[in-house]
C-alpha cells in the first residue's frame, strides 16, 4: 500500500530540483559526473527507455529500489532480534521523515541505500556461517560506490567489524580478499576514467572545495544537530541515541557491536565535518539503518517488560500512542504540504512575522509548467523581432527543471561550478557570444544578470507570480539581456570571469 501510495504521489508531483538536475544527466550520459558517480543517471535513462519522459518514469528507480530496501531491512531485523523488533524497524523506516520522505526522489542514497543494507546483512550473515564472501562483498561495496561516493564508509565500517571478531579477522588480508579488491576496483574504472579525463574535479570538489572552512562554527554544529532531530524526530533521535549507547555498553554482544560498527563511524565523520564546513541534513543518514533496527530491537524489550505498565492490554496503547504522537504528524504535514499549503497558514497563527515562500521547500514543485509556456511565448515574441534569444539561468536549481520541462536545451551562465562544465555546449554547439538571453532568476536566485554575471543591457521582461491555491509559492523574472562578445572562451567553450557556459 505505501509503495502503491508513493507511486500515486511520484506521478502527480513536479521534479524536485535535484532530481531534475539528476535526470538532465541522462541527455548527456557519461561514465561518472562531477556531484556524484553514474549510477542514478543510467537508471533514470533505463527508466524513461522503457516508460517515456515524465516525473514518474524517473522516479520509478527509486521506488522499486527503496521497496527492496525495506525488505532487506524487515530480513536483517528479524534475523538478528525477531519478527516484532523487525515489524517495529518496518514501520521506523517507513515513518521516519529522512526514509519517508527521501523514498519518494530519485537521488543516489537509493540504490546507495540498497547496497548498504545489503553490506549489513552480509556482514552479520558471516558472523554465523563464519566465513566472509570477499567477491560478493565487493560487488555490492562497488555498486554502490558508483552510486555515491559515501558508500566507502560502509566498507571502513564492515572492515573494523570484521577485524573486532577474531575468527573473521584471520580473513582478512587473504587471497580472497585480494580478489575483491581487484573486483572493487574493476567497478571503479568508470569513476577513474572519467576523472583522469576531466583533471580529477570530483576529489578537488568533495576533498577541496566542499570542505572549506573559515575555522570551528558551533552555530554551524548546533543546526547539524537540530536538522538530525527534525528529520529523525526528538524521539527516534533519543533512541537512536541510546541505541548508539546500548553498542558502546554491550560491545561484547555480536548484535551490539554490529550497530556501533556499521553506525559510529559514519556519524562521527559527518558530526566533525558538520562543525568545519557545509553539511546537508540527509548525508549521515546510512548510519542510521542500523539504529531503526537497534531502536526495533529496544522497543521489543520494552514490550516484553514484565511491569504493571506494560500489561498485555496495554501494549497496543503504547505503540499507537508513541506512533500518533510522534511520527504521523511529521510524515502527514509534508504529505499534504506537497499537496496544500498549511505551512503559511500555521506560521501566520504563532508569528505575526511576514512569511517567506522560500521556507517552504515544497514550493520547489511548483510553476515550471507556467514559467515554461511563457518561455516559449517570450522567446517567439523576440524571434519576430529578430533577435533569437537563447534561453539561460545561472543556477543548476533552475537549469535543470526548465530543461525537464522545455525538453530542449537551457545554457548555464553559471559562477558557480556544476556538472554543466563538463559536458558539450547545448543544442547547436553555437557560441552565445554576443546573442540575447531570455535569462531566468526567481526569488531564491533573484540577483540581476548584470550584476551578478556582466552581461549586458539587461532588462526585467516579465515577472510571473506562482500561486497555490490563494498562497504565494515563487516569483519567477524573465530577463532580456545582451551577451558580451567576449563572455565565452571560444579555445574551451568556457566563459570569462569564472562563469560557466556549458549547458
Amino acid at each position: 500500500m505505501v509503495t502503491i501510495f508513493r507511486a500515486v504521489l511520484s506521478g502527480y508531483l513536479d521534479l524536485g530540483v535535484d532530481e531534475a538536475y539528476y535526470w538532465s544527466w541522462t541527455q548527456f550520459l557519461s561514465l561518472s559526473y562531477l556531484d556524484h558517480p553514474g549510477m542514478t543517471s543510467w537508471l533514470i535513462s533505463l527508466s524513461q527507455s522503457l516508460f517515456g519522459h515524465s516525473a514518474f518514469a524517473v522516479r520509478l528507480p527509486s521506488l522499486l529500489l527503496n521497496s527492496a530496501t525495506w525488505l532487506m531491512l524487515w530480513s536483517l531485523a528479524e534475523e538478528m532480534h525477531g519478527a516484532r523488533a523487525a515489524r517495529v524497524t518496518f514501520y521506523l523506516y517507513l515513518l521516519v521523515p529522512i526514509f519517508s520522505l527521501g523514498g519518494l526522489m530519485m537521488v543516489p542514497d537509493i540504490p546507495m541505500g540498497l547496497c548498504w543494507t545489503y553490506l549489513m546483512l552480509l556482514a552479520w550473515r558471516a558472523t554465523s556461517s563464519q566465513e566472509i564472501s570477499w567477491p560478493l562483498i565487493a560487488v555490492i561495496v562497488g555498486l554502490g560506490i558508483l552510486s555515491k561516493y559515501t558508500m566507502v564508509l560502509s566498507a571502513a565500517s564492515l572492515l573494523i567489524f570484521f577485524f573486532s571478531i577474531p575468527s573473521l579477522r584471520s580473513q582478512i588480508m587473504t587471497r580472497n580478499f585480494f580478489k575483491g579488491i581487484g573486483i572493487l576496483l574493476l567497478f571503479s574504472i568508470p569513476i577513474l576514467i572519467w576523472n583522469v579525463q576531466n583533471g580529477w574535479p570530483s576529489l578537488y570538489y568533495h576533498l577541496y572545495e566542499r570542505q572549506s572552512s573559515n575555522g570551528v562554527n558551533f552555530s554551524q554544529w548546533g543546526r547539524f544537530w537540530i536538522s538530525q532531530m527534525a528529520f529523525l524526530t526528538p524521539m527516534i533521535f533519543i533512541g537512536i541515541c541510546i541505541a548508539l549507547f546500548n553498542g558502546v555498553q554491550r560491545w561484547n554482544d555480536l548484535k551490539w557491536r554490529w550497530t556501533f560498527c556499521f553506525s559510529a563511524p559514519t556519524l562521527l565523520l559527518f558530526s566533525v565535518q558538520a562543525l568545519f564546513s557545509e553539511f546537508k541534513p540527509h548525508w549521515p543518514a546510512p548510519a542510521y539503518l542500523p539504529l531503526l533496527i537497534a531502536c526495533g530491537a529496544l522497543w521489543d524489550r520494552l514490550l516484553r517488560a514484565q511491569s504493571i505498565f506494560f500489561r498485555n492490554r496495554t501494549k497496543p496503547i503504547l505503540i499507537a500512542t508513541f506512533t500518533l504522537i510522534f511520527l504521523l504528524p511529521f510524515n502527514l504535514f509534508f504529505y499534504i504540504e506537497t499537496i496544500y499549503p498549511l505551512a503559511p497558514k500555521i506560521h501566520r497563527f504563532f508569528s505575526t512575522k511576514k512569511w517567506d515562500p522560500k521556507w517552504d521547500p515544497t514550493n520547489d514543485l511548483y510553476g515550471w509548467k507556467e514559467i515554461s509556456e511563457l518561455l516559449l511565448e517570450r522567446r517567439a515574441y523576440f524571434e519576430e523581432r529578430g533577435l533569437n534569444p537563447i534561453i539561460a539561468s545561472y543556477r543548476y536549481q533552475l537549469v535543470a527543471p526548465l530543461r525537464f520541462h522545455l525538453k530542449q536545451p537551457i545554457w548555464s551562465l553559471s559562477d558557480i561550478t556544476d556538472q554543466y562544465d563538463f559536458v558539450d555546449a547545448p543544442a547547436t554547439s553555437s557560441s552565445p557570444n554576443g546573442r540575447y538571453t531570455l535569462f531566468v532568476t526567481d526569488n531564491r536566485f533573484s540577483a540581476n544578470p548584470t550584476d551578478a554575471l556582466k552581461l549586458e543591457s539587461c532588462e526585467l521582461d516579465r515577472t510571473l507570480p506562482i500561486y497555490r491555491r490563494t498562497e504565494l509559492a515563487r516569483t519567477f523574472q524573465i530577463w532580456i539581456c545582451k551577451i558580451p562578445n567576449s563572455f565565452v572562451d571560444e579555445s574551451d567553450r568556457k566563459p570569462h570571469q569564472n562563469s560557466h557556459g556549458n549547458g
